[in-house]
């Protein structure tokens, strides 16, 4: 009987071993980056906050599925975090920021929110 007992925890064990780590890679996401269909690509536009003041941004996507971020000339983040949502859409987080960001054959729209103040800004950027 307790053999029987003992198996049964090992395999319950097992299963929630198995099952925290399915959960953390929801959680996690895989850092494949962003496909390589975009990669090499550059977006510029402006970006708008909650406030309406816009600034200019530019981003690249890097050919390791990464992207860099330029705001303004001054502010430069390179993300590598990215998190592929499906149909276009990625999500990342680097330091203070999250970052949205959904393909089309043209554009990139793009929601950055900064966690430390709250404050978003979002927008399209042009495929160049």
């Amino acid at each position: 009987m307790k053999s029987n007992i003992f198996k049964l925890l090992f395999i319950l064990l097992t299963l929630s071993l198995i099952s925290l780590s399915c959960s953390m890679l929801d959680v996690t996401g895989s850092d494949n980056g962003i496909e390589k269909e975009y990669r090499g690509n550059r977006y510029s536009g402006n970006l708008t906050d909650d406030e309406g003041q816009s600034s200019k941004a530019e981003i690249v996507i890097n050919s390791d599925g990464s992207f860099d971020l330029n705001l303004n000339g001054t502010v430069t983040i390179e993300a590598k975090n990215i998190i592929n949502q499906g149909n276009g859409k990625y999500s990342a987080s680097q330091g203070t920021s999250g970052f949205e960001l959904q393909f089309s054959n043209t554009s990139l729209g793009v929601i950055i929110v900064y966690y430390d103040n709250g404050k978003k800004l979002s927008g399209t950027l042009t495929k160049e």
